[in-house]
């Protein structure tokens, strides 16, 4: 089978939310195509908060301009209290996509926490 294909497969267990199912299929995917943006991505999710930053690290790495992984991974250092690297994270996303409503809520939490004094 193809990456492709898997993909597909993926995304409709992920989606379903039989999550188990579609870990096997991402991680085979990263087998078959090491360089899959997409599936670094969403196995970060399935696998969030302990294996995914390197996930969305390198999905990030594959695909610079890759918005999901760089609010995923502004999420995930906005949880951890990593206010500097998720503010980066999420302006950097909306360079690549001015409109994306996940970076301008990501953003907006920041500035909440900043003025509660988190």
């Amino acid at each position: 089978m193809t990456a492709s294909i898997l993909f597909g497969a993926a995304i409709t267990h992920h989606t379903a939310g039989r999550l188990a199912e579609a870990e096997a299929l991402y991680r085979r995917i990263l087998e078959i195509d090491p360089n899959n943006a997409g599936a670094c991505n969403n196995l970060g999710l399935i696998l969030a908060p302990i294996q995914a930053e390197p996930l969305f690290r390198r999905a990030i790495e594959l695909k610079s301009d890759y918005v999901d992984a760089l609010t995923n991974l502004g999420n995930l250092y906005l949880n951890r209290g990593e206010l500097g690297e998720a503010t980066e994270c999420f302006k950097t996303a909306l360079t690549f996509s001015p409109d994306s409503s996940a970076s301008r809520s990501g953003l907006e939490r920041i500035d909440e926490a900043l003025k509660s004094g988190r």
